[in-house]
């Protein structure tokens, strides 16, 4: 079907290269032209990424495909965060408790995880707000924990501040994680 395998050397040599290198959690190493890695700072989006993971990222993927609801993302905000898009341009988000609607529709949204376990959050009501024109609303998985839209210290990001879509993690404190695919 016109797929191509890379060979393996092309898989294992960049991921070498940054376990041996190490990375920085402010910008990452240039693991190939338009590849980084960077470690997930804080634990805002557990447990889909851990807190102190290292992750490969496509630094070219959002210069030729616009963001996506439900894409996690490496943005620059003040620091470098990992979070999921929740809202795009035009639509209108809201939130209360652990529920939280978009454009009037509740979502159903598997990741998101409550410290506390229970259904209501302790975080305030938000919204409803609607989303800029060539902005973005983020919100980390680990809701009781996460630093992000919700907050106005933090409000819309610019498309433009995208630093790439996370990939794969490559390494993790939790070793049955290596290799795992990011979504």
């Amino acid at each position: 079907t016109g797929a191509t395998i890379k060979p393996l050397y092309l898989i294992l040599l960049p991921i070498l290269a940054a376990l041996f290198l190490g990375d920085m959690p402010t910008g990452g190493i240039i693991l190939a032209e338009g590849f980084r890695a960077y470690s997930v700072p804080a634990p805002s989006m557990q447990p889909s990424v851990m807190q102190g993971a290292r992750v490969f990222v496509d630094a070219k993927y959002y210069e030729t495909r616009a963001p996506k609801r439900g894409d996690i993302v490496v943005a620059r905000k003040k620091v470098t965060v990992v979070k999921r898009v929740l809202a795009v341009e035009g639509d209108v988000i809201e939130g209360s408790g652990s529920w939280v609607w978009l454009n009037g529709q509740l979502l159903r949204e598997p990741y998101a995880h409550y410290e506390g376990g229970s259904i209501t959050s302790g975080r305030p009501p938000f919204g409803p707000i609607r989303v800029l024109p060539g902005k973005l609303f983020l919100m980390g998985d680990n809701r009781d924990l996460s630093w992000d839209s919700r907050d106005p210290s933090f409000g819309q990001i610019n498309v433009q501040d995208l630093l790439g879509k996370p990939l794969y993690v490559y390494f993790s404190k939790m070793p049955n994680r290596w290799g795992r695919r990011i979504e």
